[in-house]
């Protein structure tokens, strides 16, 4: 998605590692059109680990001190760490690129769950915005209207004609949406939900921008 960013103006700068962008416009203009409409933003730069095993719930609380065990389709949160529950034997656990390393180690201490660091496999984007659901109504048969697809939830299903994971996180009163898939898409998934979005308004946003929208968590 490197190349799409900059054909549409964006402005790079280095964030853990990764060349992403700070803005297309203006920040402040970014949010704003965020808070009325929707936004979209790459944020394939998180830290990405796929958990299977029979007993994924204790390496868990392993890693994570303050976990509880959540049923499938469920999201919880421990500190800067995101584990969606997509199967009873199978998690997809998203953090800060620092932490990555911290809980695999911690992970593989139970010994019957295996972890894998997949943050190089799949890229991810963020939709962002009361006009989420419009959005993706055009690229999926998934119902994930907020009605329907709540706060800390998750699924697994097509969109724009790709497999992936769906993650919802909300974000000061605004429901987000985290879209996970195979890297190799990356280009086409971008055009489809800009294609998509077009008509709802979608603007893409960078970091800047993103930054403004957390502090009003």
């Amino acid at each position: 998605m490197h190349y799409r960013h900059l054909e549409i103006g964006a402005e790079m700068v280095e964030h853990e590692g990764w060349a992403l962008p700070a803005r297309y416009t203006d920040a402040e203009k970014e949010a704003t059109r965020v808070r009325e409409g929707v936004g979209i933003t790459d944020i394939s730069h998180i830290g990405k680990i796929r958990l299977q095993g029979e007993t994924v719930d204790e390496a868990l609380r392993e890693a994570l001190p303050d976990y509880k065990a959540t049923p499938v389709g469920s999201v919880t949160i421990s500190g800067d760490t995101v584990v969606a529950r997509l199967a009873n034997d199978d998690c997809l656990i998203l953090t800060g690129q620092a932490s990555v390393d911290y809980v695999l180690d911690s992970l593989r201490l139970d010994g019957y769950a295996h972890p894998v660091n997949v943050t190089s496999v799949l890229a991810a984007v963020r939709i962002i915005g009361p006009n989420i659901s419009q959005v993706l109504a055009g690229v999926s048969d998934l119902d994930l209207a907020p009605l329907y697809f709540p706060n800390l939830s998750c699924a697994q299903g097509m969109v724009a004609e790709i497999h992936g994971t769906i993650i919802r996180r909300d974000i000061g009163g605004l429901p987000v949406y985290d879209l996970l898939f195979g890297r190799d898409y990356g280009d086409h998934m971008w055009e489809s939900l800009m294609d998509a979005g077009e008509p709802h308004g979608l603007t893409p946003i960078g970091l800047e921008a993103m930054s403004l929208l957390n502090g009003e968590s």
